[in-house]
């Protein structure tokens, strides 16, 4: 504990007068916090120095270990459901300054921070975080002990850390607090700490670092928020990206050109100085543009679990919001049961659903594909679920419309897309679904392409869940890797079940089941490999082939058998080599009715397995003594398939010849 005293230019003295306590992990237990570990409590104090019922509890460890390893861990906690309070370090007679409006007042997130000015003789009162000046959660009218303090004429100035610049919602916090200090009749500055270099620096830092004097000189070159008040507030709600020179909008992620940005903003105003001195009225927007301090960033990106700036640039992933809490989830697990009946496909979607919640940003290559020929089973119900685990604004349910669209306003910023029905009835319409989703799957970037906007990358962090009644709802082929199928057989449960089931999902279900998904066990799954096949995605291949495609994933399994079933002689039926005329000639002797073609029957044989030999080269023909006879024929690999590769082209040539050839 003295250790973080002192980085804060604390010591041992101001501990005891502080009433500050080092804990022990099984000591924190008794403070009902929101985790178990070692640190100190931070006792508070009322205007007239008095201890009140009211803690803080600081950490030492940061990080977490387990299935959060390496995440940034809740430094500071407090016990549950105990409303939020001011910190005035018991330096000073608190009653005397907030009588006194000619004292500069300064205000600061960190009890520390507040500790170490205040013992400098800046009167610094702290927040908890940099929302909490209001009374209670959602309510942001100045909390009560600063209605205490006389504020009208007297100087304020908000202190956060020097990250704040660069956070824009700790720049909507300060706007926000100094619009309640400016109703109350203050004299509002915001102070901009310097950074060092990418180190964060509070005050407490800046003071320890530079002195009392250079503190002095940073409050007094700080000018007054009402000034560029308009500046303050573009920048919580804009920042201008330099790979695009674009303006993104911070909570809509919406791009502008600096046109329709200034046409956009046109109305908002801010005073300036014309060269003559003379006070007028210029666009809010063009001095934004000009400003130094306006936010910039390098380019955007989506990278959840990050920091709203991250690597200098705009971090589009918006926090989920949910607490993980442990509770029931057993209508989850039914309804779950309910459509996916093998035990082992359950467990290793639950790997699946589960893996990006622990690991954020992560990315299954393997789209969930649920599908059945009756209607209301409840996949989409589950489905949602599992995606509103990622927050409403990271998941989103698309149809045909979204996929088709040349635009793709829907895809980017997502962890968590559920289709439904997205191939339409036809094949020709499956083929196409199923070649776009590959690409979507399985692409490390999306190019963003919204309307009216510059194309830009981002990350893809989508995670494919989808939903179907027909049984054509994939154009696939045994060799699909993209796809874990699943045929949901089961019919509806009673009604009463679903309507159960949602009031459990909007009354705490959601942390009941990210709690559960924590903490299941992911040895073994592999996010980036082929999807296992499973019996119903095969019933879904074999109900999607032609008859001539069947017969050539038949002939693939075992051509001699198919060859002498046919009745072909056992010289050609043991060749390793076939002509396409050939196979077309064997297939039509089996179903004489059968409309194909040579050009059709080529381009199923590598659907089917098949590899052309030579690399597909024409072979030359050659007899029994090796003399090319002259013909030229492109030639298919039948049976034995790794030997058959590795034979010269004179070899493939003599044995195809020796085999039957015609």
């Amino acid at each position: 504990m003295l250790k973080k005293l002192n980085e804060s230019g604390l010591d041992a003295a101001d501990a005891k007068l502080l009433h500050l306590k080092p804990c022990t992990a099984e000591e924190s237990m008794a403070l009902h916090l929101s985790r178990i570990g070692e640190g100190f409590r931070i006792s508070y104090h009322n205007i007239k120095g008095k201890l009140i019922p009211f803690l803080r509890y600081r950490y030492f460890d940061t990080v977490g270990e387990g299935f959060i390893a390496g995440a940034e861990l809740r430094k500071y906690d407090q016990p549950g459901h105990t409303g939020i309070e001011v910190y005035l370090p018991p330096y000073k007679n608190w009653e005397e300054i907030a009588a006194d409006e000619t004292k500069r007042l300064i205000l600061t997130e960190g009890e520390l921070k507040a500790a170490c000015a205040t013992k400098n003789d800046f009167p610094t009162i702290s927040f908890g975080g940099v929302w909490s000046f209001g009374r209670c959660k959602g309510d942001l009218r100045l909390h009560k002990t600063l209605e205490k303090f006389k504020l009208s004429g007297r100087a304020v100035y908000i202190c956060f850390d020097s990250d704040a610049a660069k956070n824009p919602e700790v720049m909507r916090a300060e706007n926000r607090l100094a619009q309640e200090l400016l109703n109350a009749g203050a004299v509002v500055h915001v102070v901009r700490i310097p950074p060092d270099g990418p180190d964060k620096v509070g005050l407490d830092d800046f003071i320890v670092q530079n002195g009392v004097k250079a503190f002095q000189k940073l409050l007094d070159d700080t000018p007054e928020w009402v000034k560029s008040r308009e500046l303050h507030e573009l920048n919580a709600e804009y920042v201008i990206c330099r790979d695009t020179a674009a303006i993104c909008e911070i909570t809509t992620h919406r791009m502008y050109s600096r046109d329709r940005f200034e046409l956009l903003e046109a109305p908002r105003k801010v005073v300036s100085e014309n060269a003559a001195g003379q006070t007028c009225l210029k666009p809010a927007v063009k001095a934004w543009l000009e400003w130094p301090q306006r936010s910039k960033v390098d380019g955007v990106t989506y990278d959840p679990g990050r920091p709203r700036i991250f690597k200098g640039k705009l971090n589009q992933w918006n926090d989920p919001g949910i607490e993980a809490i442990e509770g029931d989830t057993a209508l989850f697990d039914e309804l779950f049961a309910h459509l996916v009946r093998d035990s082992k496909q359950r467990a290793w979607i639950m790997q699946w659903a589960a893996y990006p919640l622990q690991c954020r940003g992560g990315r299954n290559n393997v789209a969930i594909m649920i599908w059945s020929l009756t209607q209301g089973q409840g996949k989409s119900l589950l489905g949602e679920t599992l995606g509103w685990l990622h927050g409403r604004e990271n998941y989103i349910e698309i149809g045909t419309d979204q996929l088709a669209s040349d635009f793709n306003e829907w895809q980017p910023r997502r962890t968590f897309v559920m289709g439904s029905e997205l191939c339409g009835p036809s094949t020709r319409d499956a083929r196409s679904f199923a070649d776009k989703m590959k690409s979507l799957i399985t692409a490390s970037d999306i190019l963003v392409n919204e309307k009216y906007e510059k194309t830009y990358l981002i990350p893809n962090r989508d995670n494919y869940f989808l939903t179907s009644n027909h049984l054509t709802a994939l154009h696939l082929t045994k060799e699909a890797r993209r796809y874990f199928v699943v045929h949901a057989t089961e019919g509806k449960l009673p009604q009463e079940f679903y309507t159960r089931f949602v009031e459990w999902r909007e009354n705490g279900g959601l942390s009941a089941l990210l709690y559960k998904m924590l903490r299941i066990d992911l040895s073994g799954f592999n996010p980036g490999a082929d999807a296992p096949q499973t019996v119903d995605m095969m019933e879904m291949v074999r109900n999607d082939q032609s008859d001539l495609q069947d017969w050539l994933c038949e002939l693939h399994e075992d051509y001699r058998a198919v060859m002498l079933r046919h009745n072909w002689s056992a010289v050609i039926a043991n060749n390793r080599f076939a002509t396409a005329q050939q196979l077309l000639k064997a297939y039509l002797e089996r179903t004489p009715n059968a409309r194909a073609t040579t050009q059709q029957l080529a381009q199923e044989l590598k659907a089917a397995g098949f590899v052309p030999a030579n690399g597909g080269v024409q072979v030359r023909i050659r007899d029994h003594k090796g003399k090319d006879t002259g013909r030229r024929e492109r030639l298919w690999i039948v049976r034995d398939f790794k030997k058959a590769a590795e034979l010269s082209p004179e070899q493939i040539g003599t044995e195809w010849q020796a085999g039957g050839g015609r």
